[in-house]
């Protein structure tokens, strides 16, 4: 008659084995060994992206959160290049000075006119242990090929 298809008894039993092994070097891998710690899952982060990649854009409303996150990442550099004016190093360190973290809250969208923009946000300031939320607002102008950038270093501590 015809064949049978099924797998042979003994070919399943050795394949068992190397799945249990399988399965025992990935639960390993996951948890570091500890048989008694559990992993925790990792929130994502909505800042993720490092301040460094980022540059001004034609978007106001992306540069504020750009800015925000070379705050929170106390990237001075990064942070000089949001501004059209030069800023010294001692304005900078002065304003990362002020707080340990900083997080976007909210904005308005940008309220445009002549090349300039106003942008309002609400700050979550951390500041030795203590959290502040504050209003601000935010000016800034478009420069050559649609680039925003703020008028003057914003405060963002």
């Amino acid at each position: 008659m015809g064949r049978d298809c099924r797998p042979a008894r003994a070919g399943r039993a050795r394949l068992r084995p190397a799945i249990v092994a399988a399965t025992l070097l990935l639960a390993a891998a996951c948890d570091g060994g500890a048989s008694g710690d559990r992993l925790s899952p990792t929130p994502p982060a909505p800042d993720a992206t490092p301040a460094a990649t980022f540059a001004p854009a034609g978007d106001a409303g992306a540069v504020v959160e750009q800015l925000v996150q070379a705050c929170r990442e106390k990237d001075a550099p990064v942070a000089r290049g949001f501004v059209a004016a030069p800023v010294p190093d001692a304005e900078i360190e002065a304003l990362f000075a002020r707080g340990d973290d900083v997080r976007l809250v909210s904005r308005t969208p940008a309220e445009i006119e002549d090349g300039r923009a106003t942008v309002e946000v609400r700050l979550e300031i951390r500041r030795g242990g203590e959290l502040d939320t504050v209003a601000r607002v935010w000016q800034l102008a478009r420069g050559d090929g649609g680039v925003w950038r703020f008028t003057e270093l914003p405060d963002c501590y």
